[in-house]
C-alpha cells in the first residue's frame, strides 16, 4: 500500500473513532480527501465511519446527497459505493436501510466501467431492429438515454449541440412511445444516430438510470470507460 495514503487511512479511521464529521463541510473534507484512495481503502475508511447506528444513519445520508444524487456537483456512484456497501455489510442497519444500500450497490456494479456494456435490441429510423453491440463494434462510442419529454435531457443536448466529439452518439430513447420517438427524433443534434429502446432495458434490469439522460461512454471493445460523466467531461473527450 503506498505509505502516504496508508498513513492518511489509519489517520482518518483513528480521528472517527472519537470526531466523526458532523455536518455537511466536514464530510466534503473527507470525501475529498477519499477521492485518491483505492477502492478497498475507501471501502475501510467508509466502514471506519459506522460505529454506532446513529452514525450509519447520518454517514449514509450525506453520503448519499453528496455522491449519488446527479444534481450534485460532486456526484460520484463509485465512491458512493464506499458507503453502500458499509451499510449493506453493517449489522447496524436495518432492514430497509440494507435493502436500500444492496439496491444502489446493484446500480453502481452494473454498467460500470471497465465492464463489457451489456447488449440489448434498438429500433433504428431506418433498418432493422438489430443489438446495439452490431452498431458500435470498432468504434468509440457515447450511448445517450433520453426520453424526448425530459427537460434535463434537452438542456444537456442544447450544450452538446454543434459539439465535434470525438465518438460517434447513439441517442437511444427509452420511457417513450416509438411514434413519439419517431415524432421527435429530428430534433436531435446533427450527426447523432437515433434508436429505439426495443428491449425495455430498466424493465429487464440491464441498465438501471438514476434520472436521463444517462451517459455511457464506450471504447471500441464495447467496454464502458465512463459512466455518466458530466457535460464538462464530454465537451473535454480527446
Amino acid at each position: 500500500m503506498n505509505r502516504p495514503i496508508a498513513t492518511l487511512i489509519l489517520a482518518l479511521s483513528a480521528a472517527t473513532l472519537t470526531a466523526q464529521p458532523t455536518d455537511n463541510r466536514e464530510f466534503e473534507l473527507l470525501v475529498s480527501q477519499m477521492k485518491s484512495m483505492t477502492s478497498s481503502q475507501a471501502d475501510s475508511v467508509a466502514r471506519s465511519l459506522m460505529t454506532s447506528a446513529e452514525d450509519l444513519t447520518a454517514i449514509g445520508n450525506m453520503a448519499r446527497d453528496l455522491l449519488f444524487d446527479v444534481e450534485s456537483d460532486q456526484f460520484d456512484e463509485q465512491l458512493y459505493g464506499s458507503f453502500a456497501r458499509a451499510i449493506s455489510d453493517s449489522p447496524l442497519a436495518s432492514m430497509t436501510q440494507k435493502a436500500l444500500a444492496e439496491w444502489e450497490v446493484h446500480a453502481i456494479e452494473l454498467n460500470a466501467p471497465g465492464s463489457k456494456a451489456t447488449d440489448f435490441k434498438v429500433k433504428q429510423i431506418a433498418g432493422p431492429t438489430v443489438n446495439l453491440s452490431t452498431l458500435t463494434t470498432g468504434k468509440r462510442s457515447m450511448i445517450y438515454f433520453y426520453n424526448p419529454d425530459c427537460r434535463h435531457c434537452e438542456a444537456t443536448m442544447e450544450q452538446l449541440r454543434d459539439k465535434q466529439l470525438p465518438v460517434t452518439v447513439f441517442a437511444v430513447c427509452v420511457d417513450a412511445l416509438e411514434k413519439r420517438w419517431r415524432d421527435t427524433c429530428g430534433a436531435l443534434p446533427e450527426g447523432w444516430i437515433p434508436l429505439f429502446d426495443a428491449t425495455d432495458v430498466q424493465a429487464e434490469d440491464l441498465y438501471i438510470f438514476l434520472s436521463t439522460p444517462s451517459v455511457y461512454l464506450l471504447d471500441e471493445n464495447g467496454i464502458v470507460t465512463e459512466k455518466n460523466p458530466t457535460t464538462e467531461q464530454i465537451l473535454n473527450l480527446q
